[in-house]
């Protein structure tokens, strides 16, 4: 009875797009995830609030969503199963509200308005309490993710994306720091259907289409995109930049016989990730004990000078920025718990984009999620450990598990730990959930010369993306751009399981080793 109701589901499901399936391996795990706290990913843009108005962005939104059919997923539960019911038409409409009437109600929510949490740190350069108020707005929109919880069987669709503007958010805006009234545009997305380079994807065509459109400030050019939005909605929004071969899930795109290991070696690495994770170090936990978690953000900032130094002297080495921020990270934390002539093992997740990787190949454009998990265990000696070392070996680590293959003969042994670890919290550390000390990506995400000007001419002030790590994960998440020749690090950890103080020391010590190395 249960297979008779699951293949009319399914054929349903086929019958409302094409686009719409059961979930891939990689992406249960994400929606397994979410309900506790990690996988929603906040993609947000400050404006000045006379560059865009409500209706620009809901026409740019709207046409971003019928061109990437994920973006109009919806989930479902089939017997305890997800799928991804695509909708023909646009089905996320911008919700606009106050920001005065969120930033004092979040950080009361999160409880980070006592003495130490006053306000969201940032850079040196950029630390004042205007950048926090805005950051406050994200930490809310990453901490929102009950209408993802998992069901036993439900046929409600609920939409894989959120469009919130919050209007009045303040900010200084020129060299005298005088503040000007701001709009923050969040983009709140599963991360199921949102990887990194989706979101690198996302915002690009949001600024393009939002260029377009301020540069044709007239009902036509409205009507124009909206008429386009009606069209391909029309064709249930399938286009020759993202054809239905790149919506598959990452597992069916993996080249034949890369993901191939014998069924005694899947047993065997799965022992091994569960036997090595006891002897992984852990950052040191300020609050265990609280059952409420959420994810809150630290942003960290080189300068244009030492971040060309750091890339310089990274070439130089042998090494890559991958590399020498893990090995940055590492070091931090050495120092931090004083470690002195003692060593420990941590354990680093590398995020690598397969795109490329498959076959056929994923088109750069599509969105969806198709990274891949490297876990790796670093030895870190105390404070005598010699970065660049550490360096050459966090990078040769991760390209020698690429030779290997191990992005794909591995994906679903990490998958299956990740599930564990949320039905059994005791088999981490002190029931943290912390599987590793840190997530880092293989790739950073750059600007080029064309998207600065483009997001200037649209109004952009600051813009961040990232995603939340409360629930099963690592201690922190470092999401890193480079912006006008300028490294940025938006860090994202779980509180109160760690103090902001605790991590804003840490992160500082970072960027000294970073600065210093050079």
């Amino acid at each position: 009875m249960a297979q008779a109701v699951d293949d009319e589901v399914q054929a349903m499901l086929m019958s409302e797009s094409p686009h719409s399936r059961m979930v891939g391996g990689t992406e249960y795990s994400w929606c397994k995830a979410v309900s506790g706290g990690t996988g929603t990913t906040a993609l947000a843009a400050m404006f000045k609030s006379d560059a865009v108005s409500p209706i620009f962005l809901q026409t740019a939104l709207d046409k971003l969503q019928v061109t990437h059919p994920r973006l109009r997923s919806r989930l479902i539960w089939i017997h305890g199963r997800p799928a991804l019911s695509v909708s023909p038409i646009p089905i996320s409409k911008l919700q606009v509200l106050p920001a005065d009437e969120f930033i004092s109600s979040s950080a009361q929510e999160l409880g980070i308005l006592d003495e130490e949490n006053s306000h969201v740190e940032s850079d040196e350069d950029n630390d004042n309490d205007n950048r926090g108020a805005w950051l406050k707005l994200v930490e809310r929109e990453l901490n929102i993710n009950s209408q993802w919880k998992e069901q036993s069987h439900s046929l409600e669709p609920q939409p894989m994306i959120a469009l919130t503007l919050y209007v009045g958010v303040s900010s200084a805006g020129d060299c005298d720091s005088r503040p000007f009234s701001c709009s923050l545009l969040v983009l709140r997305l599963h991360t199921a259907i949102c990887d990194r380079a989706s979101a690198a994807t996302i915002f690009t065509e949001l600024m393009q289409i939002l260029g377009k459109l301020r540069a044709n400030d007239d009902f036509t050019v409205k009507g124009e995109f909206q008429d386009e939005v009606h069209t391909l909605g029309e064709k249930q929004g399938h286009s020759e930049e993202e054809p239905i071969t790149s919506l598959v899930a990452i597992e069916d795109a993996i080249p034949k016989g890369q993901a191939d290991k014998p069924f005694w070696a899947h047993g065997l690495d799965i022992l091994g990730y569960s036997l090595g994770s006891r002897r992984h170090a852990t950052l040191p936990f300020q609050n265990v004990e609280q059952s409420e978690r959420h994810s809150e953000i630290i942003c960290k900032k080189l300068g244009p000078e030492d971040t060309q130094k750091l890339l310089k002297e990274c070439k130089a080495q042998g090494t890559s920025r991958l590399g020498a921020v893990t090995a940055a990270v590492l070091k931090a934390t050495a120092i931090l718990k004083e470690l002195g002539a003692r060593s420990e093992h941590h354990a680093v997740v590398t995020l690598l984009d397969c795109r490329h990787r498959l076959e056929p190949a994923v088109s750069k454009s599509a969105v969806g999620f198709y990274h891949s998990a490297l876990l790796n265990t670093h030895l870190v000696q105390g404070e005598e450990v010699q970065f660049w070392e550490l360096a050459r070996r966090c990078s040769e680590a991760v390209e020698n598990a690429v030779k290997r293959r191990k992005h794909f003969t591995d994906m679903g042994d990490v998958g299956l730990l990740m599930c564990q670890a949320i039905q059994m919290p005791q088999l981490t550390p002190w029931g943290s959930l912390r599987t590793s000390t840190l997530v880092v990506f293989e790739e950073t995400v750059e600007d080029d010369d064309g998207a600065r000007d483009m997001r200037q001419s649209v109004g952009l002030i600051d813009y961040v993306g990232c995603s939340s790590v409360h629930g099963v994960g690592p201690s922190i998440a470092v999401f890193d751009t480079i912006r006008q020749g300028a490294l940025h690090c938006t860090c994202v950890y779980p509180s109160p399981l760690h103090s902001r103080s605790q991590m804003n020391r840490l992160l500082g010590i970072m960027k000294s080793i970073l600065v210093n190395m050079t």
